[in-house]
């Protein structure tokens, strides 16, 4: 996919075009089923039951996640978080 900002404008076709092109394509689905859709769970205050939603993620986070992912560790310190060099002692 690239690199786009909301939803891409369609001059020649119907506006949800994107949807069935990107989005509802095999390798797309599996992706989001995979690492995005969720089912959160959160307790009601007042009646005490517990609440299932599903979550799913937005058209722009289908690209920026990824890129976020690969931009950070790009960037990673080769020394690690604490600073020091990473073992490469084997027990």
């Amino acid at each position: 996919m690239e690199r786009r900002r909301g939803k891409p404008p369609n001059e020649s076709g119907i506006k949800s075009d994107y949807l069935w092109r990107e989005v509802l394509v095999r390798e797309s689905l599996a992706n989001i089923l995979e690492n995005y859709a969720q089912v959160a769970e959160a307790k009601e205050e007042k009646t005490g039951r517990k609440r299932r939603t599903q979550v799913w993620p937005r058209y722009h986070q289908l690209d920026v996640v990824p890129l976020s992912r690969s931009s950070a560790r790009a960037t990673r310190s080769p020394t690690g978080p604490s600073g020091t060099a990473p073992s490469t002692a084997t027990p």
